[in-house]
């Protein structure tokens, strides 16, 4: 069971990204994505999922492209995601290895 703090984080989270679904013709979600953006310099694609009986038909780099062709993101300049395993999926949808990933930086998790 989720804490009320885990919920109030995950509302905030959404509140501050442009959440998208896969809906099935039932009515279930089956897939889900979210982009953090400013709608104009730049968009980081993360919390990509296809739930566990939906995989392998070709929905997540469907979504990543419904995503990247968002008629509200025509401008953005810079996109970016990080994923351990699934580069192919995203270079369907135009994602390519950071030109020179010795200048990015993050912050680790404490």
């Amino acid at each position: 069971m989720e804490s009320s703090a885990e919920r109030h984080r995950l509302e905030r989270a959404l509140a501050g990204s442009l959440p998208m679904a896969v809906i099935a013709p039932e009515g279930t979600m089956t897939g889900f994505a979210r982009l953090v953006t400013d709608y104009t310099v730049f968009s980081y694609l993360r919390d990509v999922f296809v739930l566990p009986d939906h995989r392998g038909r070709g929905l997540a780099g469907w979504l990543a492209r419904a995503i990247r062709t968002h008629p509200e993101l025509a401008g953005v300049q810079t996109w970016m995601l990080a994923t351990r395993d699934a580069h192919a999926v995203h270079e369907s949808a135009g994602f390519r290895p950071v030109p020179h990933p010795e200048c990015y930086m993050s912050v680790p998790k404490p």
